[in-house]
C-alpha cells in the first residue's frame, strides 16, 4: 500500500520521491483522499455524459430514466473538514521517565518506509491487531531521532517505563 500511494502521489504532482516520503502521514493521507476525489469525479462525469445518450435512447412515455439511475449518485468529497493542507504538523512531546520533555518529528513515509524494512512487514501488518513493544519503540525512535540524534533504541527503551507506556499510543499514531 505505502508503494502504491507514494506512486500516485508522485503521478499526479510531479513532486519527487524524496519530497513525498519526507511528508507527515496525516498530511499524505489526506492529499490521497483529494486526489481519489478529483478522479472519481472525471470519471463520474464521463459515466454520466454517456448515461445522457443510454437514457435518451431508452426513456418512453412509460419510463423515464435519468443518468443517475444507470451509474448511481456522483462521489463525495471524503476529506475531513477544513483539512488545511498546507499547515505544518502538529508537534507532538513526550515526557519519559528521566523528567525530561522530548519533541517528536512529524510520522513521515520515510520513517515508516524504514520500520517496514527493519521488520520486513507491512506497516498494516505491524500496527494489526496487538502491537509489539519493539513496534513502539521502533516508531517512537524514528520520531525522536531527528530532534535527539545522540540518543540510542535502546536509551530511549530505558526511559520507556509503564507509566509512558499508557501515554505513547496516542502520541505515536502522528
Amino acid at each position: 500500500m505505502l508503494n502504491e500511494t507514494i506512486a500516485l502521489i508522485a503521478r499526479e504532482t510531479g513532486w519527487t520521491l524524496e519530497y513525498i516520503r519526507s511528508q507527515p502521514v496525516s498530511y499524505i493521507q489526506t492529499l490521497v483522499k483529494e486526489i481519489t476525489f478529483q478522479k472519481s469525479s472525471e470519471t463520474y462525469q464521463a459515466a454520466y455524459n454517456s448515461a445522457m445518450i443510454v437514457c435518451a435512447l431508452i426513456n418512453s412515455k412509460s419510463h423515464h430514466y435519468k443518468p443517475e439511475d444507470i451509474i448511481g449518485h456522483p462521489p463525495e468529497r471524503r476529506v475531513m473538514e477544513n483539512p488545511k493542507l498546507g499547515q505544518p504538523p502538529k508537534v507532538d512531546s513526550i515526557t519519559l521517565t528521566d523528567g525530561k520533555e522530548y519533541q517528536l518529528a512529524p510520522l513521515n513515509l520515510n520513517m515508516l518506509a524504514d520500520i517496514e524494512d527493519m521488520f520486513d512487514k507491512s506497516i498494516d501488518e505491524l500496527v494489526s491487531g496487538s502491537v509489539r513493544m519493539k513496534v513502539m519503540r521502533a516508531i517512537l525512535f524514528a520520531r525522536l531521532k531527528p530532534t535527539c540524534p545522540d540518543m540510542t533504541e535502546e536509551q530511549l527503551g530505558e526511559l520507556i517505563t509503564e507509566n509512558v507506556l499508557i501515554n505513547m499510543a496516542n502520541i505515536l499514531g502522528g
